[in-house]
């Protein structure tokens, strides 16, 4: 064998037990773990029974995260995500009346989440699993606009 590949050999099998040995060392337990994430959400066209319709555009959002890994296989986070989409919509009433409405929609969604990793080393599978909410706030006035004033004392 050459000096070289021996050079080589020696290097991969380094590799190979530092990483064993650091998964003997408890990778993740007691660590917090942080994430910062970008959403793209993709515009699409609506048509609803009666003539309404509507469209959204091309957004983007944000989102972060932070969990913390009990022991090395129990991690307990959680998630919170923001967008904001603008909209076009064509309201038309019973009456065939119709009306343009513009606007932006506000989207938050939180999470709380559970990850089991099947392994204690720093690259595993894993099963996890969540429970959260949505919501989206649509902007929309419940009516159609009006063009008049009024004082109210």
């Amino acid at each position: 064998m050459t000096p070289s590949a021996v050079r080589m050999l020696m290097l991969v099998a380094g590799v190979f037990l530092c990483g064993s040995a650091q998964a003997q060392n408890a990778y993740r337990d007691q660590r917090w773990e942080f994430t910062l994430q970008m959403l793209g959400l993709e515009g699409k066209d609506y048509a609803f029974e009666g003539g309404s319709s509507a469209s959204t555009k091309d957004s983007f959002g944000f989102g972060f995260g932070a969990a913390y890994n009990v022991n090395p296989h129990l991690n307990i986070g959680g998630e919170f995500y923001w967008a904001n989409m603008d909209y076009d919509a064509t309201i038309r009433d019973a009456g065939a009346l119709t009306y343009t409405s513009r606007g932006s929609m506000d989207i938050w969604s939180f999470m709380l989440n559970a990850t089991w990793n099947i392994l204690a080393g720093p690259l595993t599978p894993y099963l996890q699993g969540g429970f959260g909410s949505m919501t989206v706030d649509s902007n929309i006035v419940n009516g159609p606009p009006v063009n008049s004033c009024w004082y109210y004392p």
